[in-house]
């Protein structure tokens, strides 16, 4: 249902115009809707910076060329996060479009990024002898820290922990 022009002009006196307001406006009802902190802080961290580092003021300057270019400068960012700054970009400008503060949403044309399966960097426990050769080149500092480690197995490396540290698999060499 799309509202007339004029009554769109009327209730928009009352909306911010900096991106940055209607920024802090979706946190509070995200927020008021009992999302999660994490989810709001990560909403927060990427939809700020990209309205800083895209130079958007307005809504009026939001354009999929610029959210292109800058993720174009962004070579540190894997394709997965790429996605995560697009999707949270896409879903404050949906609460916009849903409220009536901007006419339509125009990053959903932006295609994501294809993610590599299986390609992805490995990520797993030490096993043993790393944990070993690791703790041998630990200076006597990082040593003290690890020194009241315990096996819940009586020696065996199997499962450690560590002053609240629990590395999960370091498996016997």
């Amino acid at each position: 249902m799309r509202r007339n022009d004029a009554a769109h002009a009327l209730n928009s006196e009352l909306w911010p115009d900096n991106l940055t307001e209607h920024l802090q406006d979706f946190l509070g009802d995200m927020r008021r809707r009992g999302k999660p902190d994490k989810y709001q802080a990560n909403l927060e961290f990427r939809v700020g910076r990209l309205i800083i580092d895209c130079g958007w003021i307005t809504a009026k300057e939001v354009a999929a060329d610029s959210f292109q270019a800058w993720l174009r400068g962004q070579t540190e960012l894997k394709d997965r996060t790429a996605n995560d700054y697009l999707e949270a970009a896409r879903c404050f400008f949906n609460w916009l479009v849903k409220l009536g503060r901007v006419g339509c949403n125009l990053l959903l044309t932006v295609e994501k990024a294809k993610t590599k399966q299986g390609n992805a960097e490995e990520v797993r426990a030490f096993r043993g002898d790393e944990m070993l050769r690791l703790l041998a080149v630990s200076s006597e500092r990082k040593l003290s820290a690890i020194a009241d480690c315990e096996s819940p197995h009586g020696g065996e490396m199997g499962m450690v922990v560590c002053k609240g540290i629990s590395p999960r698999n370091i498996l016997p060499a």
